[in-house]
């Protein structure tokens, strides 16, 4: 399906315990894969089956997200200094997330020439959480581009 707003894609999503969006708008940021969390859902977010600590990241990560498209076009008329401090800080861990999302995939080796790596889910949570704290916000988002931990980020 390519396009979400076609009768039919929205028919058969609501027979779906999940659905993966990947998105053009991502794809175009050169951010792979380029799914996009907030049209991406899955009934199976929920405490009782990903653990409180898991499903708390989801919530603050999409918060993040849904804030950052918000105010992403006033950004891109009055620009990014314009913004007030909350945004700016919005905006910083928005993009951050979004670069640390990214991933090498092992069916891509051969073409890309990086090695991929297996990331423990304690591992991704825990730096999604740093990120969500405000603990990278001078770094440049691009550090956070196809890393597997916050702690391989050379500062």
């Amino acid at each position: 399906m390519d396009d979400l707003s076609d009768p039919s894609a929205v028919a058969v999503f609501n027979h779906l315990n999940s659905s993966l969006v990947l998105s053009r708008e991502i794809s175009a940021k050169n951010i792979f894969p380029a799914f996009d969390p907030l049209v991406s859902s899955s009934n199976n977010v929920n405490p009782e089956f990903i653990g409180q600590w898991h499903y708390n990241a989801i919530l603050e990560t999409r918060y993040i997200l849904q804030k950052y498209k918000e105010i992403e076009d006033i950004m891109l008329i009055l620009g990014f200094d314009e913004l007030d401090d909350q945004s700016k800080t919005i905006v910083k861990k928005a993009l951050q997330l979004q670069k640390f999302f990214s991933q090498n995939f092992y069916m891509t080796e051969h073409f890309t020439l990086k090695s991929s790596v297996f990331v423990n889910l304690g591992d991704t949570i825990g730096s999604v959480e740093k990120i969500l704290k405000g603990e990278f916000l001078d770094l440049n988002p691009e550090k956070f581009s196809y890393i597997d931990s916050v702690d391989d980020i050379k500062i």
